[in-house]
């Protein structure tokens, strides 16, 4: 990435700028969605105009075509994807607890109230392992680890809130999140486990939610 797009208001350094902000600030999502705090009411971070078209537009069409010749079909792709992203009303939180010592042939298994039994996403893997609720291997080097297939299940409960934005004005008294609620569920299915197939399979550590 060239240095000048570091450059704080690099952006705005093209007089086509002015006409984008025009366009977004008309538009009665996308207007209250950037350059301020967008989350949820627990948790908001700020969403800057400027980086998140150079982070998620310019940036993914480059790697994409592997030239800074503007390619109508990738921008169209990115484009839509960002364009998404931005008026989604709900952001999904996704509490889990890693197991180790167990594997499944099937793909997830449902339990009761909403928990689900499925193997990590990779992102939920990494967090797994910053969070040391999976053994690892290293392999390579000292930043090149593997995590056995063992270890890839986890107990998850996933729950949407929606998006809050401080242009919207935000409750004068937020509510706490709905979590952590996996414990109690986690230690039963382990004895169950245990008692139906043996081994020695084992809850983990509670990552927070990705």
């Amino acid at each position: 990435m060239p240095e000048r797009v570091t450059v704080v208001g690099w952006l705005s350094t093209f007089a086509e700028m002015t006409a984008v902000r025009e366009a977004i600030d008309a538009d009665p999502v996308l207007g209250t969605r950037l350059d301020t705090m967008v989350g949820t009411e627990f948790e908001l971070n700020l969403r800057p105009l400027d980086w998140l078209l150079v982070e998620h537009l310019l940036e993914p069409m480059i790697v994409a075509c592997r030239s800074y010749e503007f390619d109508e079909a990738a921008f169209e792709f990115q484009f839509n994807r960002l364009d998404a992203g931005l008026r989604c009303d709900t952001i999904r939180f996704v509490e889990f607890v890693p197991l180790n010592g167990f594997t499944s042939s099937m793909a997830d298994i449902a339990l009761a109230d909403d928990v689900v039994l499925r193997p990590m996403t990779d992102n939920q893997v990494n967090r797994a392992i910053q969070a040391l609720a999976v053994p690892v291997e290293f392999s390579g080097g000292p930043n090149s680890v593997q995590v056995s297939r063992f270890h890839w299940w986890a107990v998850m409960r996933e729950q949407g809130y929606p998006v809050r934005s401080y242009k919207q004005g935000m409750p004068e008294q937020p509510q706490a999140p709905d979590f952590p609620r996996l414990e109690e569920p986690a230690q039963r299915l382990v004895t169950a486990l245990r008692i139906v197939c043996g081994g020695s399979v084992v809850a983990t550590r509670d990552p927070c939610p990705a």
